[in-house]
């Protein structure tokens, strides 16, 4: 029977706790599989995070969920977990689940500019200006002995110069284990007339009307 691969758990509880600490949310609570964050965000109020439990237990829980662009997010195979979800849900992105660990060394500075790095309690911010001028950016949240990045933005005319590299090297740089967040993804629609692309791949719960 499918299931919730559980050696992944505490990475996939690491990454809800660091993302919940960079957007500023209210801290993960224990719900049936895994984790609950109320996110309050404009296209996403809540979403759940299972790290354990069968195809049943998903597809119960998911059968639950009624609240408008509600997100489930866990570490898994898409074409193994898509047929769980009904029609009412549609993919977020798909991509990668990686970890690795850290040791404390120098930033490397591959460009003529200044970096910049605040840290603010368990939320670390890195970045990047060249002639005055923010060139690229981004966020960790820290859980206990977890980095989690978050929004590594660099402008367009200045990629594949190293320099999200350096920003994500920056924010990281204590030792930390690295956690690099991208899990499978989905949203309840809220209407046949909202377009996709308003919503960056998500989608959200069709009305019953």
């Amino acid at each position: 029977m499918l299931r919730i691969n559980e050696s992944a758990a505490e990475a996939v509880s690491a990454y809800v706790a660091g993302w919940s600490v960079s957007r500023r949310t209210p801290p993960p609570e224990p719900a049936p599989l895994g984790w609950h964050v109320a996110s309050g965000l404009a296209h996403e109020p809540e979403r759940y995070v299972p790290v354990r439990g069968t195809e049943s237990d998903v597809r119960s829980l998911a059968e639950r969920l009624t609240t408008p662009l509600t997100c489930v997010k866990f570490a898994g195979s898409h074409r193994d977990w898509r047929p769980t979800f009904g029609s009412e849900w549609d993919d977020n992105p798909v991509g990668w689940f990686m970890t690795k660990r850290l040791t404390h060394q120098s930033v490397e500075r591959p460009f003529a500019g200044e970096l910049a790095v605040v840290a603010d309690r368990d939320l670390v911010t890195a970045q990047i200006a060249l002639d005055g001028q923010v060139v690229a950016s981004g966020r960790a949240g820290l859980a206990g002995s977890w980095c989690v990045p978050d929004r590594i933005r660099t402008s367009e005319h200045h990629r594949r110069r190293g320099l999200g590299s350096t920003v994500m090297q920056a924010r990281c740089s204590t030792p930390h284990s690295w956690l690099v967040p991208s899990v499978l993804s989905w949203t309840l629609r809220l209407t046949a007339a909202v377009s996709t692309r308003r919503w960056g791949g998500t989608c959200a719960r069709r009305n019953s009307e």
